[in-house]
């Protein structure tokens, strides 16, 4: 059985109670929402899977998570959940650590993953805030895992909170393979590199090139960075980045011909 709990929530984070607290809050919750001025609340859930502004969804999230860490907002509280439920749900069926849970533990933990990543360090600073959360919580669910059998308790973790939160979230979460839908380019990117790692298609350092060549928020800082480092020019970068892609590109094919995709 799970023993996963949340702080200043009263009530089990399951699928259900979640739902059911969020519809519940959403008819009386205050307009006091920066960034959701003029949304119908009880539409914000569709409205966020389905737009294409990862501007606008990290905003959201951003305020959200200041308002729930910082004022314990129970709107805030659940509606993050909510946002973040299919990623949770997702998490808790593909993620090996958890095999040996039953369904109902798996997607509490899960969510719980997802509660403990929003809430542990800021976001402010992040680039596409909901793959770095969901690659987070893959984070915290690998080491739970790992440190509770090498000692039977939960020590707590460091995450990382800048844009390269997303690379070494993956780089630690190997061993909780999951790839999740997203229409985010960003998204499906950290994603691919997390299950290239796990499946040892690519090493860790060709992962770090890879993300610190495509998921910098400055790229052309974070690229020269790389070629002083490298010592070698633009052109040498950009050839070592493509013959990386296109190995990675042929074992995706290869994948989705043998396995399918997701």
């Amino acid at each position: 059985m799970s023993h996963s709990t949340i702080t200043h929530i009263n009530w089990v984070p399951t699928v259900a109670s979640i739902e059911a607290e969020f519809d519940r809050y959403a008819p009386v919750a205050p307009a006091a929402y920066n960034t959701l001025k003029g949304i119908d609340f009880a539409k914000l859930p569709l409205i966020f899977k389905s737009s294409s502004n990862r501007a606008w969804k990290d905003a959201v999230l951003r305020e959200l998570i200041n308002a729930s860490v910082h004022q314990h907002d129970a709107f805030a509280d659940v509606t993050i959940l909510k946002l973040m439920l299919p990623k949770a749900v997702k998490m808790s069926h593909s993620c090996r650590s958890m095999r040996f849970e039953s369904h109902t533990d798996a997607i509490q933990t899960a969510i719980v993953a997802m509660w403990e990543a929003t809430h542990t360090r800021s976001y402010e600073n992040v680039n596409n805030v909901q793959g770095s959360l969901a690659l987070n919580a893959l984070h915290l669910v690998s080491y739970n895992d790992f440190s509770r059998k090498r000692s039977g308790t939960h020590d707590d973790q460091s995450i990382p909170t800048d844009d390269y939160g997303l690379l070494e979230s993956a780089m630690n979460a190997q061993h909780c393979f999951e790839l999740q839908e997203s229409q985010d380019p960003l998204d499906e990117l950290a994603e691919v590199l997390s299950w290239a790692l796990h499946t040892n298609v690519l090493t860790e350092d060709e992962v770090t090139l890879l993300a610190r060549y495509s998921l910098a928020e400055d790229e052309q800082a974070s690229r020269k960075t790389l070629e002083d480092e490298l010592g070698i020019n633009r052109q040498a970068l950009s050839r070592r980045v493509s013959r990386i892609r296109l190995r990675l590109t042929q074992a995706i094919k290869d994948e989705i011909k043998a396995n399918g995709w997701g």
